[in-house]
This record gives structure tokens, C-alpha cells and sequence, in this order.
């Protein structure tokens, strides 16, 4: 029961955030596929079971942070979902840039955080710490990407959030093992994961920095995209 509980209460919230998404996406018959498939890659990389492989895996949680940080956000933004769109009218043009770039902050912070050799043991360790990170990748990548007005969209993301993430990447691929890894084995588990947990430790990190590269080029096309996105929207509104 104890187990049970957290377990329960995290799929709660990930129904919430799932309604909170379909809830805000923009209605249109041609939008309800990629829409419902963002929400499915959103509840396999949200999802409390892939935690217990993530957190002995570099490579796992750079799959898991990449699709819940950064290509959901991204797909969601370019579909035109746009929560707290009313808000932003209301703040006028400067205010709504500064809490743009304030997201792409704290979209760089959550970037670096996890990889921080000090802190990063910790988290992996603990189910509550890296849950916690885990939720505020995913609000902090949802609320920066859907928030870019067009304005910024062609230069902000690309300066605030490719290249932090690709140079995190780079020094993942680099650098020799940074985190002494916890290996278990899952007999039982439906997720045929296990292959990743026999890596050592060198080809885990690097094959997750990869990962970290090949996400971050998402960055450049996706701020044109969710640019042009809102330059049509806002000229089917006019």
C-alpha cells in the first residue's frame, strides 16, 4: 500500500496534465492524430514505471527527458496548443517577451540540473527526488515551447535552448563516466529494457549524451515551425 499510493497519486496528476492538454489543443479534425500522438508519447515517457529504469540508466533518462523536455513540447507548440495564451494578451508585448525568456531559463536550468555530478547521484537514487525533476521537465519544456509568441520564436529557443542542451550532450559523449551507476536486472518487468542496464558505464553515458545531441537539433526547426504555426493562426484570426 505504501508503494501503491505514490504510484497512484502520479498517474493522477499525469490524467490532469493528459486533460489539460487535450483540453487546450486547438480543434481541427487534421490536428486530432499528431495530438493524441504527442499525448501517447507523453504518458509512455511520464509514466512512474519507466522511472525505476531511468534512474539506473543515462541512456534511458536522456530518452525519457528528451521526449518529455523537448519533442512533446515541441509537436504540441507546431499543433498550436497554447496554455495561458489569455494571460500572455493580457501582459502586453514586453512583459510576455520576459517570461519567455524567463521559461528558456529555467528550460536551460532543468537541462543541467540532472546532469550535475553531485546532485545527479542523489536523484537516482531517490523515487520522490527524480519524479519531482521529472514533472518539472516536462511543465517547464510545455510552458516554454507553447508559450513563444512569433515574434521571438525564430531566435529565442535556438539561443536559450539548442546549444546549452547540445554542449551538455557533447560533454556526455566526451567525458569519461561521471555517474557510478546502480545496474539491476528486471525479470518481470513488460518493458523490454533490460539490455540498457547491462551497458557499462562509458558506452551508457555516451550513448545517452547522443541521445542529448540528436534532441537538441529539434530546437532550430521546431522554433521555425511553432513560428510559422502562429504566423497562420493568427492570419486565419484576422
Amino acid at each position: 500500500m505504501v508503494l501503491f499510493l505514490p504510484i497512484a497519486a502520479e498517474w493522477a496528476g499525469l490524467l490532469v496534465l493528459l486533460f489539460w492538454v487535450l483540453r487546450s489543443a486547438p480543434a481541427g479534425a487534421l490536428r486530432i492524430g499528431p495530438t493524441l500522438g504527442a499525448a501517447l508519447l507523453l504518458v509512455i515517457g511520464m509514466a512512474p514505471q519507466l522511472d525505476d529504469y531511468a534512474r539506473h540508466s543515462v541512456l534511458l533518462h536522456a530518452l525519457q527527458s528528451g521526449v518529455i523536455h523537448q519533442i512533446v513540447p515541441v509537436i504540441l507548440a507546431v499543433l498550436g496548443f497554447r496554455p495561458g495564451a489569455r494571460v500572455f494578451a493580457r501582459l502586453g508585448s514586453e512583459a510576455a517577451d520576459r517570461v519567455v525568456v524567463a521559461l528558456g531559463l529555467g528550460h536551460i536550468v532543468m537541462a543541467f540540473l540532472w546532469v550535475w555530478p553531485p546532485l545527479h547521484l542523489p536523484l537516482m537514487q531517490s523515487a520522490v527526488l527524480y519524479s519531482a525533476m521529472k514533472w518539472a521537465m516536462a511543465l517547464t519544456g510545455l510552458l516554454f515551447w507553447c508559450a513563444i509568441p512569433a515574434r521571438v520564436g525564430r531566435r529565442i529557443p535556438v539561443l536559450l535552448t539548442a546549444l546549452p542542451q547540445a554542449a551538455v550532450g557533447l560533454l556526455l559523449v566526451v567525458l569519461p563516466p561521471l555517474y557510478p551507476m546502480i545496474c539491476i536486472t528486471m525479470p518481470n518487468s513488460i518493458l523490454p529494457l533490460d539490455w540498457m542496464l547491462a551497458l557499462d558505464a562509458t558506452a551508457d553515458q555516451s550513448a545517452g549524451g547522443a541521445v542529448l545531441l540528436l534532441v537538441a537539433l529539434v530546437c532550430p526547426r521546431g522554433s521555425r515551425n511553432v513560428a510559422g504555426a502562429t504566423n497562420a493562426d493568427l492570419a486565419v484570426r484576422r
